[in-house]
């Protein structure tokens, strides 16, 4: 494999990003609408990672200057949410991250993480990370923990409403309402 590029996302990208994001979170999960908001908005940053010229792995994440508007995104627990995080603002959010399956274990996702964590530094006070409790493993948690991030809590259930409003596919749970754990780790 030869050097791992990370790079701005851009919208001739977004059918490759669709893709590996539809087997990486389950198909629907991000629309073309949804990658355009971090082309335009100044506190939304995407990354991807360029393999041999293609795309392996792509980043998303985002910056909330105030609870008023990290609470629109927050699914469950609001309160404990505004609890840890409302001293803390601006809050940036390493949102969704996902490589292609056969080029994980290859540091693709360190190397997005490590981008995203620059790039939120700069601006924000506090870095938290959503991140989806696999059944099999959950890989971003060590990438995480290896960059000093802490485990903060488990919610149960965390998309169960939001995938059957927003109606994708979890990629575990399928058809049914997702029953996926939300791990929160914050830096």
């Amino acid at each position: 494999m030869s050097k791992i590029k990370i790079i701005p996302i851009e919208i001739d990208q977004f059918t490759e990003i669709i893709s590996i994001l539809d087997l990486q979170l389950g198909k629907g999960y991000i629309k073309r609408s949804k990658l355009l908001e971090y082309i335009k908005d100044e506190k939304k940053f995407g990354f991807t990672a360029v393999t041999d010229g293609k795309i392996s792995g792509v980043l998303l994440t985002k910056t909330y200057m105030s609870w008023s508007s990290l609470e629109t995104v927050i699914l469950k627990e609001k309160d404990w949410f505004k609890i840890n995080l409302v001293e803390k603002f601006p809050v940036g959010i390493i949102d969704i991250i996902g490589v292609i399956p056969q080029l994980t274990g290859h540091g693709i996702g360190t190397l997005l993480v490590k981008e995203g964590i620059e790039t939120l530094n700069k601006n924000c006070n506090s870095i938290i990370s959503f991140v989806w409790k696999h059944p099999n493993k959950t890989p971003l948690a060590s990438i995480l923990e290896k960059n000093n991030f802490i485990l903060q809590r488990t919610i149960p259930a965390y998309w169960g409403e939001d995938n059957l409003t927003k109606k994708y596919e979890c990629k575990y749970c399928r058809d049914s309402r997702c029953l996926c754990h939300v791990l929160i780790y914050k830096k």
